[in-house]
């Protein structure tokens, strides 16, 4: 990409404002994109970080594409219907969305407020969730131990039955049901890759 292009203001607006509406881990593989055509060593001298952490950026943001897809292409389904307002993905009206293998998302469709609607329910699908970040969530599952709340679609995490209540909770369904609304802290993940969340800790 030439210097020259870099050092232009609008530009550099444009580039950030992009960049700070992902995730950390994703800010890097915007970058990689805006210097399309340099190596990985290249990249990484130019970012300032290890070829190791481009490498691990770039599997996944492949990772991510699996998650829109979804499985058995369930949610790029669910996703491309509920943007376009259609119920075949083959309707002559239904957003194209292609996916690429290096993570790049391009979406397709003559109506800009389509295009929006389908880029945030995908941004949505790829969004990390933030440590320590109060979310208000909806219940969308109970179990004896707990319940698992969605705080955007595609993404819902556990709250477990000693996280419901500054108290003690004997039963979930004194605290939770299907379908409230219920206000979550992130704890983030558990070594097997699960959310964890907590009204009790939101509520202090």
């Amino acid at each position: 990409m030439p210097e020259a292009l870099l050092r232009d203001m609008a530009f550099q607006q444009r580039l950030q404002s992009e960049i700070n509406a992902f995730p950390v881990m994703h800010k890097i593989v915007l970058q990689y994109y805006y210097y399309a055509g340099f190596g990985i060593s290249e990249i990484a001298a130019k970012m300032g970080c290890s070829q190791e952490d481009v490498k691990a950026v770039l599997s996944c943001i492949r990772t991510k594409i699996k998650d829109i897809i979804g499985k058995g292409g369930e949610m790029i389904t669910k996703i491309i219907q509920d943007a376009s307002g259609v119920v075949s993905v083959n309707d002559v009206n239904a957003v194209k969305v292609d996916l690429e293998d290096d993570g790049k998302v391009i979406i397709y469709h003559n109506n800009k407020e389509i295009i929006e609607k389908t880029a945030k329910m995908i941004k949505d699908v790829i969004r990390v969730p933030e440590e320590g970040k109060i979310y208000k969530g909806k219940v969308v599952k109970i179990i004896d131990s707990g319940c698992f709340v969605e705080i955007w679609p595609g993404c819902d995490g556990m709250v477990h039955i000693s996280e419901l209540d500054t108290k003690r909770v004997d039963k979930v369904i004194d605290i939770a049901n299907v379908g409230d609304d219920m206000i979550v802290k992130c704890l983030g993940y558990d070594k097997k890759g699960r959310l964890n969340l907590s009204r009790k800790a939101a509520l202090k």
